[in-house]
C-alpha cells in the first residue's frame, strides 16, 4: 500500500497543485525523513523482542532438560539455523500494540469524514 501511494504522489500532486520538478521532490522528504526515523525506533525495540522470546525459549529448554552448556553447544555449530526459535513470534510480538489504532487517528478521521460529510450536504 504504502508504495502505491508513493507512486501516485507525484503525479497526482503535480497535476493537482501545479508543482514544479523540484516542489515535487520536496513532497517525498517527509517519507525518508519517516523511513529513517523508524529505523532507529524499531530497531533497537525488534533487538529487545528478540532477547525477550530467546530468554523465554531458553527457560523453556531448561524445563525440558537441555543445559546450558548443551544450548550453547547447538548454538556455536550453526548461528543461522533457526529450526529452534520462533522468530516470527519474536518479530511479530510488539505489533499488537503498535498496530492498535490510536484514539488520535480515529478522532481525526472521524472529524474528516464529519467535514466530507458537510462538504456534501447541500
Amino acid at each position: 500500500m504504502f508504495y502505491c501511494v508513493t507512486t501516485s504522489t507525484g503525479t497526482l500532486f503535480q497535476t493537482t497543485y501545479n508543482l514544479n520538478e523540484s516542489e515535487l521532490g520536496l513532497c517525498f522528504l517527509a517519507n525518508g525523513v519517516g523511513c529513517l526515523l523508524a529505523t532507529f525506533v524499531n530497531g533497537p525495540r525488534l533487538t529487545a523482542d528478540y532477547k525477550h522470546v530467546a530468554r523465554q525459549v531458553e527457560q523453556k529448554r531448561l524445563e525440558e532438560g537441555v543445559s546450558i552448556e548443551e544450548q550453547d553447544k547447538e548454538r556455536k555449530k550453526d548461528q543461522n539455523d533457526l529450526s529452534s526459535f520462533p522468530i516470527e513470534h519474536a518479530r511479530l510480538r510488539s505489533m499488537r500494540a503498535s498496530s492498535s489504532p490510536s484514539p488520535l487517528s480515529s478522532a481525526s478521521a472521524s472529524a474528516f469524514a464529519r467535514g466530507e460529510a458537510d462538504a456534501l450536504a447541500p
